[in-house]
């Protein structure tokens, strides 16, 4: 072997352990087994805050099925029960979900959702669904409970910078109560509610007629109105999700995702790509945005328009986005594939992705979590204070356990090179302005116009019966509504008028939750049909 030959194997030799360094390993450090079936994760005081429904064969006494809940705390030492929630008749199941605003300030929000006729949903109405929904809200201090409300109808809570904001779903109307107003939204359904400096941005679409079907209602809406509340708003057709990130609000269907300047409503650019968009997906830095739409890395530059995109390669639909230190970015969601089983024809399996990339787009970790020959079926990885915690299901044939791992990632080192992608320009769609009504122009992709929103006031009031037996509450306050007709083109936009200043940017999907009470139910059903044969 010559020495030209021994110097290249030396330099290879270098260089892959330059590469082995740099390489993302991950290490489980920590293990829990927690009685019940793991329904979601949220990041929460350097742990996680763990939802999950306590279904057994203890749960199913003759005909009756009751299904219990709890929410636990666990970080990479321990991990405690902070609050359980038992169904307050039979035939009803419970469904927790904890909404954070930050590491001291929290709120649960549990559904109870009566199942006595899920297995006829399909020919019932959403207002015999909403009939079978109560809620509770419990509010968190730290680790602490220190209040808990019962309502009588379907409310979900957020906590904001102000307080809480409270969003209850009716037949026929949602109302909106925040800590400085009280809005009505008539025949529509909130799917999300963004407290910003400007007002309130609300996310609207599934009608809410009583003679429609479940069924319908809980599918993707053909049309969304996104508005900043009495100010402007747009409709978006296959509306896919949307996020607020800096001054800007990037929305997105499935085929188009654009960036709005959150003011006045204008479209600054458009990409000729979409798909899903989570809450807290995108984030600024150095007048860069990085963010996530659907299985893409989208890397756009706000002074002129131009990206790069990366597919990332184990996302299909993203459940969890969390930007680390401005360094990387970890994405988290279901990956969808097709497999054929042996008697059945092609069917979709559903695994779980996780990827971590540098800011700059380059891949330092990349895997896919699939469910084992033990029954043991992950559902989600979130990142919180240097540890990823990973939510898995175990099936026993008796019962459920949710298994929760905790891992480090080690040899977090910035890459040597960049990504190199191919940048195309974004063309930056200009508004016109026209009378000043409520009447939008028709176009075949983006109309813009020029309106003045009406708002009507009436008196709403909400009554709740906090968890003690002893004492009542009941809400009351001047409703504000504001109504503009608006034709059905692909978007189309209204131009505000002044700004106020409201609380930090924080959601809750509701219409996710919707669909997913529905879902939980029907997997409980069959799961208990199961466990009778």
């Amino acid at each position: 072997m010559n020495r030209y030959k021994i110097v290249v194997i030396a330099v290879f030799l270098i260089l892959a352990s330059i590469v082995a360094i740099a390489a993302i390993q991950i290490k489980t450090v920590n293990s829990y087994s927690i009685s019940g079936y793991g329904l979601y994760e949220t990041p929460y005081r350097g742990g996680v805050l763990i939802s999950l429904e306590t279904l057994s064969l203890s749960n199913i006494q003759s005909s009756n099925i009751s299904i219990p809940s709890a929410v636990y705390y666990a970080n990479s030492s321990y991990y405690i029960k902070i609050a359980s929630y038992t169904p307050n008749q039979v035939n009803t199941t419970t469904f927790p979900i904890a909404t954070v605003y930050n590491n001291s300030f929290a709120v649960i929000n549990t559904l109870y959702i009566n199942i006595t006729e899920l297995p006829k949903q399909t020919n019932m109405t959403f207002a015999q669904l909403i009939s079978r929904i109560h809620s509770n809200i419990t509010i968190l201090n730290g680790l602490n409970v220190v209040s808990w409300k019962f309502f009588d109808n379907f409310t979900i809570a957020y906590p904001s910078k102000n307080g809480i904001t409270y969003v209850s779903i009716g037949v026929n109307k949602t109302v909106v109560i925040t800590p400085e107003k009280v809005y009505v939204f008539k025949n529509e359904s909130i799917s999300e509610v963004y407290p910003t400096k400007y007002g309130y941005v609300v996310i609207t679409g599934i009608q809410l007629p009583s003679s429609n079907k479940v069924i319908p209602l809980i599918t993707s809406s053909n049309v969304t109105n996104i508005s900043l509340v009495d100010k402007w708003h747009i409709v978006i057709k296959n509306y896919e999700g949307s996020t607020i990130v800096g001054n800007y609000l990037l929305v997105s269907n499935k085929s188009t995702t654009l960036l709005l300047n959150l003011l006045n409503g204008n479209i600054i650019y458009e990409l000729p790509f979409g798909g899903n968009v989570i809450y807290n997906s995108s984030i600024i830095i150095n007048n860069v945005l990085y963010g996530v739409i659907g299985n893409i890395y989208v890397k756009l530059y706000l002074n002129n328009g131009s990206y790069n995109k990366i597919l990332l390669p184990n996302i299909t639909s993203p459940s969890e986005v969390q930007f680390i230190n401005n360094s990387y970015v970890l994405v988290s969601g279901l990956y969808t594939s097709s497999t054929t089983t042996s008697g059945f024809s092609t069917l979709p399996t559903s695994e779980v992705g996780l990827d971590i990339l540098y800011v700059n787009g380059t891949i330092a970790y990349s895997n896919l979590s699939t469910p084992t020959k033990t029954f043991v079926f992950p559902i989600s990885v979130v990142y919180s204070s240097a540890y990823l915690y990973k939510l898995s299901i175990q099936f026993n044939f008796e019962s459920f356990n949710t298994q929760v791992d905790v891992l480090s990632m080690q040899n977090l080192v910035p890459p040597a090179t960049t990504t190199t992608s191919t940048t195309t320009s974004t063309s930056t769609v200009s508004s016109t302005t026209t009378s000043s009504t409520s009447t939008t122009t028709s176009t075949s992709t983006i109309s813009t116009t020029s309106s003045t929103t009406t708002s009507t006031t009436t008196s709403s009031t909400s009554t709740t019966t906090t968890s003690t037996t002893t004492s009542t509450s009941t809400v009351s306050s001047t409703t504000t509504s504001s109504t503009s007709t608006t034709s059905t083109t692909s978007i189309s936009t209204v131009t505000p008028s002044s700004s106020t200043s409201t609380s930090h940017p924080t959601s809750f999907p509701t219409t996710i939750v919707i669909v997913a009470i529905i879902i939980i139910a029907i997997i409980a059903i069959a799961v208990v049909l199961l466990l009778r044969r």
